[in-house]
């Protein structure tokens, strides 16, 4: 087994954007997402750091790269095909990665319709089945698990209760600290964010449930709120809640990306910019 410390790169909420060439294409959700793009976050993302990053990547080695979702803003073919490119750009670096969607990807139900995440990740897809657990290349587990599902109006997620039946099973199983990575946080509220009634996490409190019965260290990460977060769980301090910003946000928003080591079974986390 590979002794170097296990290092994680943790990029989010990427929020590649083309505005549709097809007005018929805004006759859904989707004039919401494209209104709110213009009108208030465009100004937040600076995508010209894209390549920066990936030259940042260059000086990591044994590194995995971990993708918690909003690859998109409102999930259109070109949208993709931006994020896919970058994706595919950092896999060319001969680095593990992992990918998961976040609730832009599956924003209007005509996306779920043709499968597009599923179309264009095709290559990225490891199961149909969630909870996915993969073991790293020093052992580590690592379960991904899938919170995302189209809303008319609203950016709610849901843990389902196949899923939570699955992890009921893996959590107190675990003997060595474990990643598990979703696109919503668990936490409604830290002293860093406080998510609406309509992005919250349906039956997250349900997953915080499971997850407490731990009796390894635990890291869950995840993306949405677009925020840099960082914190203990209250009953079990074995469980660590990070959220990193989106990737792109300008250095006005500290936007960025946490590179995380786990070393002597603690996860060391640094926020970096771009």
């Amino acid at each position: 087994m590979d002794t170097t410390p296990l290092k994680i790169i943790h990029i989010t909420d990427l929020h590649f954007f083309e505005f549709p060439k097809n007005i018929l294409k805004l006759f859904n959700k989707r004039i919401l997402g494209c209104l709110n793009w213009e009108w208030n976050r465009k100004k937040w993302f600076d995508f010209s750091t894209a390549k920066r990053f990936l030259n940042q990547l260059e000086q990591y080695k044994n590194t995995v790269v971990l993708v918690s979702g909003d690859l998109t803003v409102t999930a259109l073919e070109e949208e993709f095909l931006l994020a896919k490119k970058f994706i595919d750009d950092i896999r060319k670096r001969s680095f593990p990665l992992y990918v998961i969607p976040g609730n832009h990807d599956y924003y209007t139900f005509e996306a779920i319709r043709k499968k597009r995440y599923e179309t264009f990740l095709s290559e990225y897809l490891l199961s149909e089945k969630y909870p996915t657990v993969i073991s790293l290349y020093d052992g580590t587990p690592l379960i991904l698990i899938h919170t995302v599902k189209p809303n008319f109006l609203s950016s709610r997620g849901v843990i389902d209760k196949d899923q939570l039946h699955r992890l009921r099973e893996i959590i107190p199983s675990l003997d060595k600290p474990a990643v598990v990575c979703g696109h919503y946080p668990v936490l409604h509220h830290t002293k860093e964010y406080h998510s609406s009634y309509s992005r919250q996490l349906k039956n997250a409190h349900l997953l915080r449930e499971v997850l407490v019965q731990t009796k390894v260290p635990i890291l869950y990460i995840a993306g949405h709120v677009h925020h840099y977060s960082l914190s203990k769980d209250e009953t079990n301090p074995l469980i660590t809640y990070l959220c990193s910003p989106p990737l792109f946000y300008s250095k006005v928003r500290n936007g960025g990306f946490c590179e995380i080591t786990l070393e002597n079974g603690n996860f060391n986390i640094k926020l970096n910019s771009v």
